[in-house]
């Protein structure tokens, strides 16, 4: 039990306060917040919370009454409802108003456990005793404030969620994973929340304050988790935690690519109070979610693969081109090889019908809200995105990301556009998250939209293109190919005509961002081929290390397109894939490696290493190191690393007490080489 506040001095007309306390660890225990590392008392809404009183002399029950005042801002009101007070003793007339019991008295200490409503706003007060003797009172301010939360765990909460396997991943997990890549050849960052660190809920209460949202609006998680989407970004200039830059310039900041974790992001930003460079999706959708989960809110992050960006809300990605050059000016339509949002999980009581449950969130700014004009997107029901159906809050764009049909438009010799492939299969491919307390990918593809077809016909339509022509042309790059070694690729070609035919190919290597743009052109390969009547061929090619490690981007990918025109049916083809270059693991040791268990206090010494796969020098090394509840984020200036050569570092961890069994140190090794090589360790902390 916490120590009560030192007395004031007090003229003694009646029974006084001397002392008045909000239980800290009683309640910690109680409202499954201990994991918090912040002086102030966590509270979920729903639960009671346990307080102290200390009086100049034994409590009457037929002269003295007792209150708790909870206060919220600077100038606190009733009219306002920043003001609750609830009566010990005294029966509420509905159940969703503030009340309190007696629950033990000792002489002149009175513990008392004041129910909080289930759907009180969520955010900051401070506490005030009070005790009441005919018309006089005496008040004393607790010492610490409170902070009320979302309760998943209460049934009456909009944000309950029933299953406690699915609370402790969704709400309680400080780590996670988030798939990233191209749908042909995935990897995961392992990500590192911090959700209960003291600087995350300073930094979510608070974004609520600066929006200066109104207690209504803080009772409703769908509220609250709009607000957070839109201040995750700082895009709209408010004043928001983190700028997405995609430019591939980031001297003045952070390359996205070097962040594991949302811990290193919201210390700076609670410390400066200024926006945090740099960020993509997967880096918005993992700060996301920290701020959900620290407010009480079940989320989890979710990766789309070959996700659609739909610039005029027609449900089509047009691609246009004149030969094999792109026409960007046509239509800023995308399709990026992942991208990253988050889900909550919530009750929709603000729409008519059965919308409840898991709903998208995006913090990333790709195009502005219909309703609200700000760099934000949802919540948006997964009911309504899987139906089709646009309800509140942009369930259009998110039906479009899992769900448009492609068409490639080619220029014709009189100036107007043919459509030359097709495809209503390729977007929204291999939709993933986390498994509850586990590490692998779960395919919730089916959670956003029916199946499109049999395993077969998936398989068959995945690197090819629906055509009518009578002949087939399939682009199959190499699995698993590690960076440093030769890309390899084949293209598959088949007639169905019993004529010849003959084809004018270009193939065209590029560089490629995630989000689908063209940079650097590393290899073009023009092939004139013909093909016998019913018959095929098959014509592999390959490019050198030395040919795109200086132009490859920062997250290893590589566009193939191919190009191609049939001389008798003066038919177009257009083939597009993204390759992936598998990048090796770093090494994470703990201690001497014979153990993972750690008990709390105890410092250990730990090691990451890494081998250099290239064929030149990893230079300007960098190092960055997550893992909450294991020590402060941490970056390194490392050694240069030779050809054949390992780097390494060590660092220290000591578990802090807290609910969490397992926890995570994450490393970031970055050069100006090669980015975002990671790794991670997993600590037992015994208790």
């Amino acid at each position: 039990m916490d120590a009560p506040k030192p007395a004031k001095i007090r003229k003694e007309e009646d029974v006084k306060i001397t002392a008045f306390a909000v239980l800290h660890s009683e309640n910690k225990q109680n409202h499954m917040s201990d994991d918090y590392q912040t002086e102030q008392v966590v509270l979920r809404r729903g639960f009671d919370a346990l307080m102290t009183f200390q009086l100049s002399d034994e409590l009457d029950p037929d002269r003295h009454s007792l209150a708790i005042h909870f206060n919220r801002g600077t100038r606190p009101s009733y009219s306002r409802h920043t003001h609750f007070v609830s009566r010990i003793g005294v029966r509420p007339t509905r159940s969703y108003h503030w009340s309190g019991s007696v629950v033990l008295t000792e002489r002149t200490s009175v513990e008392v456990a004041v129910k909080i409503p289930v759907d009180a706003p969520v955010g900051e007060y401070k506490v005030e005793g009070e005790i009441t003797t005919g018309s006089k009172s005496d008040t004393f301010e607790g010492e610490r404030s409170v902070a009320i939360l979302f309760n998943p765990w209460h049934e009456d909460d909009s944000v309950y969620i029933k299953d406690e396997e699915e609370r402790q991943e969704y709400v309680l997990n400080e780590t996670g994973l988030i798939w990233a890549g191209a749908y042909n050849n995935m990897f995961t960052w392992p990500w590192n929340f911090g959700q209960f660190e003291a600087y995350s809920l300073n930094v979510a209460l608070y974004l609520m304050d600066l929006k200066d949202l109104s207690a209504e609006e803080r009772r409703s998680p769908v509220v609250v988790s709009r607000i957070m989407a839109e201040m995750v970004n700082f895009n709209d200039d408010d004043g928001g935690i983190l700028w997405g830059q995609w430019s591939g310039e980031y001297s003045d900041g952070v390359s996205p690519t070097s962040w594991s974790g949302s811990a290193a992001i919201l210390e700076q930003f609670w410390r400066t109070k200024e926006v945090v460079k740099y960020a993509q999706c997967w880096v918005f959708g993992g700060t996301l979610t920290s701020m959900l989960r620290c407010v009480g809110i079940p989320s989890r992050p979710i990766t789309n693969f070959a996700s659609a960006h739909d610039t005029d809300a027609n449900r089509s990605i047009d691609f246009y081109y004149k030969g094999n050059k792109k026409l960007d000016n046509l239509s800023a339509d995308s399709i990026w090889n992942y991208h990253v949002w988050v889900e909550a999980w919530m009750e929709r009581s603000d729409l008519k019908g059965h919308y409840g449950g898991w709903q998208a969130l995006d913090a990333t700014p790709q195009e502005l809200s219909g309703h609200s004009d700000t760099y934000t997107l949802g919540p948006a029901p997964l009911a309504a995105i899987k139906e089709g159906q646009d309800k509140k809050y942009d369930s259009e764009f998110v039906i479009a990301e899992v769900n448009a049909d492609i068409r490639y438009h080619v220029q014709q010799k009189d100036g107007s556009f043919k459509v030359a492939g097709s495809n209503e299969r390729k977007v929204g491919k291999y939709i993933s998250t986390k498994a509850v307390g586990d590490e692998y990918r779960v395919d919730i593809t089916d959670s956003y939209k029916y199946p499109e077809g049999s395993v077969e016909e998936r398989a068959s339509l995945e690197s090819g293109l629906e055509t009518k022509s009578d002949v087939e042309m399939v682009l199959k790059p190499a699995d698993d190919v590690m960076v440093g070694n030769p890309l390899k690729a084949t293209l598959f070609l088949k007639s169905d005509s019993n004529e010849k035919r003959s084809l004018d190919i270009t193939v065209i290597i590029s560089t490629v961002t995630y989000v689908g743009a063209l940079g650097s052109e590393i290899k073009t390969l023009n092939i004139k081929e013909s093909l016998d009547p019913k018959s095929s061929k098959e014509i592999p090619f390959s490019v050198a290390p030395n040919d795109y490690l200086p132009f490859v981007a920062d997250q290893l990918l590589v566009n193939i397109g191919v190009f191609a025109v049939e001389a008798v049916t003066d038919f177009n083809f257009v083939l597009k894939e993204t390759f992936r270059f598998k990048t090796p693991d770093v090494d994470v040791t703990l201690g001497d490696g014979s153990t993972s268990k750690i008990p709390p206090g105890q410092v250990t010494q730990c090691s990451a290493t890494f081998s250099n796969p290239l064929s030149v020098d990893l230079t300007q090394v960098v190092w960055y190191i997550e893992g909450s509840g294991l020590l402060n984020p941490q970056t390194i200036s490392g050694s240069d690393i030779s050809v054949g050569a390992s780097g390494s570092i060590s660092f220290e961890i000591s578990p802090t007490e807290g609910h969490s069994k397992y926890r995570y140190v994450i490393v970031t090794c970055d050069s100006r080489e090669l980015l975002a090589i990671m790794g991670k360790a997993r600590v037992h902390v015994t208790h």
